[in-house]
């Protein structure tokens, strides 16, 4: 990630390279990772709006369940 500064002030960032997910973590000790999409409808999420490397990184994170 760059840094977007305003003066000596980081505003925003803006992606470099791919990035993996939004957020990798923990909640009350659980690891999680998740990337929020946008989707036209909304009660279906077509699985063609994550990335081949998101999802890759999605099944190796469910499989080894650890950050």
């Amino acid at each position: 990630m760059k840094p977007i500064r305003r003066g000596k002030q980081m505003v925003s960032a803006d992606h470099k390279e791919k990035s993996m997910l939004n957020f990798i973590g923990l909640y009350k000790g659980i690891p999680i990772a998740f990337d929020a999409k946008e989707a036209k409808e909304e009660t279906r999420f077509p699985l063609s709006n994550i990335q081949p490397h998101q999802m890759e990184f999605i099944e190796n994170w469910y499989k080894h369940r650890r950050i």
